[in-house]
């Protein structure tokens, strides 16, 4: 998904807009792996979005799920509440989600409420992707096309 220069990001190619959340999809991994590039505020107002679009490439197959949080500027306890769900999910289909990126304040959401127990969270996605099993992994980083 595209964020445009101006306004508010937009989902490529469905012309959903969103108000302050863009959840763009990372191709490369592969077989079983999916990764979401997670921008803006996850809140009551986006956590639906991510949830869909999460849930549908979940549903889809992708039972690892790898979310980059480099460029999330805001998570409240409801963004929290979407991460355990997407969590439980990923759990669901013998799969895991896997945290990259988790800036400082979100890291302090997850340790303050004990999620950082829950979900594994790591540096970046490489590093999120090493902890993958080895009969899972993608290869990273991506091969250019």
């Amino acid at each position: 998904m595209d964020s445009g220069t101006t306004g508010a990001p937009r989902c490529g190619g469905s012309g959903v807009q969103r108000r302050r959340s863009d959840h763009r999809h990372e191709p490369p991994p592969g077989r079983g792996f999916a990764a979401l590039r997670v921008s803006g505020e996850l809140d009551m107002e986006t956590e639906q979005d991510l949830l869909i679009h999460a849930g549908r490439l979940i549903g889809g197959g992708h039972r690892h799920l790898v979310l980059d949080l480099t460029a999330l500027t805001f998570c409240d306890s409801r963004g929290l509440n979407c991460l355990l769900s997407l969590n439980r999910l990923c759990l669901r289909m013998e799969g895991r989600l896997l945290l990259a990126g988790v800036g400082s304040r979100v890291m302090r959401l997850l340790t303050v409420s004990g999620a950082h127990q829950v979900v594994a969270c790591f540096p970046t996605v490489g590093h999120a992707l090493d902890a993958a099993p080895a009969t899972d992994r993608p290869p990273w980083p991506p091969s250019p096309n």
